[in-house]
């Protein structure tokens, strides 16, 4: 009997220094992090929360030197999981380097709960800078290698420019060229012809809608004009 006892007070302790906790076939286990281990940036906490009349689990943290101060890293779960990522810890989020505990509470539907607590999890996000180390200057001495004197050049006797002959007056002319000398009409020359066409006729449209406008104002006028000057000749 008291072998029995022992070795169930052993088997307790063992799990709840590996943040292992059951409860009538519920379980409750953190198995990474594992105690004494070092953390930084973000952490997967991995585990189980399981159990048949299972509502929720909660991940928890508290710092060695406040142990009952318990802070959620996440909001409440309400799925369970096996062996899988139970949470994401964030210890970027304003957490000083130090000692801490984490806590898998897993609650029931009645409101029991059972934990699972993982002790001395280090964190450190203050990582140490590598220092590159100076590469050695080579000492190998370079060779001076001394000019040898190659063969004369040879002077090179240039040619005077070919006159290329001008096309006989029989050939016919390339596609865009004039009959009137070597004048040759550009698409610069034709678009400007075509935009001086179009002002034009810009111009006469302008006019003619000028006219078109003043024409009831000017007829009465020139025709009263009209009338004096053949007053005045008869």
């Amino acid at each position: 009997m008291r072998g029995r006892l022992i070795l169930a007070l052993l088997a307790l302790a063992a799990a709840s220094a590996l943040g292992v906790a059951t409860a009538q076939d519920g379980e409750a286990v953190i198995t990474s992090p594992a105690p004494g281990e070092t953390v930084f940036g973000e952490v997967q906490i991995v585990g189980t929360a399981s159990h048949p009349e299972f509502r929720r689990y909660q991940l928890e943290v508290a710092t060695a030197d406040q142990p009952d101060d318990w802070v959620p890293i996440q909001e409440p779960v309400s799925q369970q999981v096996t062996e899988g990522v139970l949470g994401v810890w964030d210890t970027t989020a304003g957490l000083p380097d130090g000692v801490y505990r984490l806590r898998l509470r897993v609650v029931l539907r009645d409101g029991a709960t059972f934990d699972a607590v993982v002790d001395d999890v280090q964190l450190n996000n203050t990582q140490p800078t590598a220092v590159p180390t100076a590469l050695p200057q080579p000492t190998a001495a370079r060779t001076t290698l001394t000019p040898t004197p190659g063969p004369s050049p040879t002077p090179l006797i240039q040619q005077p420019p070919s006159v290329t002959p001008r096309a006989a007056a029989g050939a016919s002319a390339p596609p865009g060229r004039t009959d009137q000398g070597d004048a040759w009409i550009t698409s610069a020359e034709i678009q400007a012809a075509c935009l001086n066409g179009l002002y034009v006729a810009l111009a006469a449209f302008a006019l003619l809608a000028l006219w078109l406008a003043v024409r009831p104002v000017v007829r009465p006028w020139l025709r009263r004009v009209w009338d004096n000057i053949r007053r005045g000749i008869q």
